[in-house]
């Protein structure tokens, strides 16, 4: 599954790459943040009564400073875009059990600037930690499954700070990836729930 995600930023020169919309909220220099929008994915009609979206990573305790995209609304945005209750009995949890964001400064592989200690990069790892699951109200019963996603990237400490936040969009681009790939296939393997659209 290839995504074409296109990233904006109201700069001077506005960085694009493959999202289809971008959004604006709050930014540090005043500046509209940079958002990711899903509208190119077709949504997965559930055979479910709901699907809700449960927060308990706590995240703005465990996000290093300097990380400006905010990942459980991206998230939050993701699932409401892809999964849609079509009807039906069961009820859909997507849990984000874990978002942990660390800033390590590292320095630079360009071996003059590393000589001269004139060069450094932000490095941030991005952990994910979510929980699907589906309850049969019924009968009580429960299937799903956990998965973890990890993601690293490494940002010059002198790109600008909307630049910056450009480039974590980018980075994050694989883990989005991958994200919908787990959990179309939960969907279609571990549910046993009629999905159309797949």
């Amino acid at each position: 599954m290839r995504f074409n995600f296109r990233i904006c930023t109201l700069m001077a020169a506005a960085a694009l790459i493959a999202l289809p919309a971008c959004q604006s909220g709050s930014h540090p220099d005043g500046k509209p943040l940079a958002t990711m929008t899903f509208s190119h994915l077709q949504p997965l009609r559930l055979n479910a009564a709901s699907v809700n979206v449960i927060n308990q990573s706590q995240a703005s305790g465990n996000i290093a400073e300097g990380f400006l995209v905010p990942m459980d609304e991206m998230i939050r945005a993701y699932v409401q875009r892809r999964l849609v209750a079509g009807g039906g009995d069961p009820v859909v949890n997507v849990i984000i059990e874990r978002i942990n964001v660390t800033h390590e400064r590292k320095a630079s592989q360009n071996t003059v600037a590393n000589y001269l200690d004139m060069d450094y990069m932000d490095q941030y790892k991005v952990d994910l930690g979510m929980h699907i699951n589906m309850e049969d109200p019924l009968t009580g019963g429960q299937r799903g499954r956990r998965f973890n996603l990890q993601r690293v990237m490494n940002i010059s400490e002198h790109v600008s700070v909307a630049e910056r936040e450009t480039r974590q969009m980018q980075g994050l681009e694989e883990m989005f990836r991958q994200i919908d790939e787990t959990i179309v296939d939960i969907v279609k393997n571990d549910f046993n729930i009629v999905a159309f659209g797949i």
